[in-house]
């Protein structure tokens, strides 16, 4: 168990987003060898900030929404057993732009999920039987 990160900026050269998709699938090969779930973890402000103000870090030059939307159906195609949607803050948002990103974030994975059969697919390792510590 542990986790890969694939640095932000080594993702943003925007060669082309065709080798975006390749680092996205590069990394799911490795996130599911062994693994018997995924979970996803979405940080909102990896995105271009004209198009998310209400995060607490901005990040000019980040993805557009139709990249981000590709990956992240990409990496919820095979199903996850959680996701998240992190660094969203109503505060800083205009007219509630970024909020309605995170539930579209949301909508697509599920959506994803739906179209690939694998919605519930993770049910049985999400619905074990609590043990504590």
């Amino acid at each position: 168990m542990g986790f890969s990160q694939i640095p932000t900026l080594f993702a943003h050269t925007r060669l082309t987003f065709s080798f975006t998709i390749k680092v996205a699938e590069m990394a799911l090969e490795r996130a599911w060898d062994g693994a018997d779930a995924v979970y996803l973890s979405y940080d909102i402000d990896s995105l271009e900030a004209a198009f998310v103000p209400g995060t607490g870090w901005p990040e000019p030059g980040g993805l557009l929404p139709r990249e981000a939307l590709k990956l992240v159906g990409l990496v919820a195609a095979e199903g996850l057993c959680g996701m998240e949607v992190v660094e969203v803050s109503p505060p800083y948002d205009v007219s509630d732009i970024t909020s309605l990103m995170a539930l579209r974030i949301c909508v697509d994975a599920l959506g994803s999920m739906v179209a690939n059969g694998k919605l519930g697919s993770h049910k049985h390792i999400i619905d074990k039987e609590f043990v504590p510590f």
